[in-house]
């Protein structure tokens, strides 16, 4: 079988253009995912704890524990903290949206969800989101 180095070179050139396609893919379904307003749309895995502090001391402790677990601060308010973490090679990287309700004056509701910064199912997304949930309860004392 003979192969010119002309068919040789259009393989390279598809392949390469087949890859730059789907990296471009990828690159709008992450950009897409951080634009989502995760204060009007919930994430759809939520896990709910309770902790017997105030909101402000739980902002204030998992501000400055988390990005010692490996987690970058995204953005906090008094109600809502988001966290990230890095891709690996298992997964794109998540976004953790995490909701304060107050439920007195020394309890709060933590709802902490997990939303993939691009598209990620199966166990990877649960091993990931209970490594932040645990990081979440040793930080809290819960």
């Amino acid at each position: 079988m003979d192969i010119e180095l002309s068919d040789i070179i259009k393989r390279i050139i598809m392949t390469g253009a087949t890859l730059a396609i789907l990296g471009l893919f990828f690159w709008i379904v992450a950009k897409r995912s951080r634009l989502t307003d995760f204060r009007q749309k919930k994430p759809q895995k939520r896990v709910t704890l309770t902790a017997h502090l105030a909101p402000a001391t739980i902002i204030k402790t998992l501000t400055d524990a988390l990005p010692f677990s490996g987690y970058r601060l995204e953005e906090a308010s008094e109600d809502f903290i988001r966290v990230s973490d890095a891709a690996s090679a298992t997964s794109w990287g998540f976004y953790y949206p995490i909701y304060l309700k107050p439920l007195g004056t020394r309890e709060t509701e933590l709802e902490i969800g997990i939303q993939s910064k691009a598209m990620q199912m199966g166990p990877v997304v649960t091993k990931q989101h209970q490594k932040l949930i645990e990081a979440v309860k040793r930080a809290l004392s819960i």
